[in-house]
């Protein structure tokens, strides 16, 4: 086999179109894998298992394609190979484990851990054993980067935009970048574009920083999206407020708006995340924007 450095690097393009391959696939896998669900163990384990598919279904297609040290159909489409950035060579089987683990389990794990440390932190302190003060501050903490969650992967997107490496989280966490073996399918025309939309996504994503950042100040100290340990321990209902919070932007909604999987958000809001990712921010339920409906008439104080 020819030296690895006699290859060039795959591109924005290449990477989208492989990524955009396995997505289409994983989302087969994971219709599959609802349906056998639904056949053998009926409408509540359906339910219970709208969470979990897709994850299953990743599992599943990269662990008989990455793990062993296949090409995914998205790579073979594309003409790509992975390749370590440790050593320039291919990853070996510890590292595609890996990189698959984070890629597919990382952040519902995460999520996971997050929403239970959470609801901890819920606890009167004579549980926890923590001070009022320290137990209250963890848990805005807590809250604050369940919140930056999305800001987060616009942020890795729009670099990736600009320079061309490691599309997903977890192939920047574990060094696995991409070479071409045909290398006449290399589209150098549109690395400018790329660029382009990559400059485009970190400024909106800075003035939307800057956009929430002047909205929890105006909201002051008493941000409905932070309980404090004397609402928690209280027991103190949620607030009207609250209830009419849109969790994208922490403000009160506008034209709210509900995704099949039933959350509520402003119609501006749901609709710019869903073009980025086509998943309810809250459940992870697979979400299409045709699927998203606008509330006409809606009363919200119920």
């Amino acid at each position: 086999m020819a030296s690895i450095k006699n290859f060039t690097r795959a591109g924005q393009a290449e990477i989208l179109r492989a990524a955009q391959k396995d997505e289409q696939v994983t989302d087969r896998l994971s219709d599959l894998v609802f349906d056998v669900v639904h056949m053998f163990f009926g409408n509540r384990r359906w339910l219970k298992s709208r969470n979990l598919r897709e994850t299953l279904a990743s599992f599943l297609y990269y662990g008989f394609t990455t793990v062993p040290g296949y090409q995914t159909l998205g790579e073979e489409y594309t003409g790509m190979i992975q390749i370590s950035k440790a050593n320039k060579n291919v990853p070996d089987k510890f590292l595609r484990i890996f990189m698959v683990i984070i890629n597919c389990g990382g952040e519902v794990l995460f999520r996971d851990l997050l929403t239970r440390l959470e609801e901890h932190l819920k606890l009167p302190s004579s549980v926890t054993q923590l001070r009022p003060e320290a137990q209250s501050k963890l848990l805005s903490y807590v809250r604050i980067i369940k919140h930056l969650i999305p800001y987060l992967h616009r942020l890795h997107k729009g670099i990736f935009y600009l320079n061309g490496n490691y599309y997903h989280i977890a192939k920047r966490l574990s060094g696995i970048n991409y070479i071409l073996v045909r290398q006449w399918l290399k589209a150098e025309v549109s690395h400018s574009g790329f660029k382009i939309l990559g400059v485009i996504s970190l400024l909106y994503l800075l003035l939307l920083a800057v956009h929430t950042c002047v909205s929890r100040l105006k909201l002051g100290h008493a941000s409905a999206d932070v309980l404090t340990l004397r609402d928690v321990e209280l027991k103190v209902p949620v607030t009207a407020g609250t209830r009419l919070q849109c969790t994208l932007c922490l403000e009160t909604r506008k034209n709210t708006s509900v995704t099949p999987c039933g959350h509520l958000f402003c119609w501006n809001c749901i609709m710019e995340w869903v073009q980025m990712q086509q998943i309810c921010p809250l459940c992870r339920e697979r979400v299409m924007p045709s699927r998203v409906v606008l509330l006409q008439n809606y009363d919200s104080t119920h």
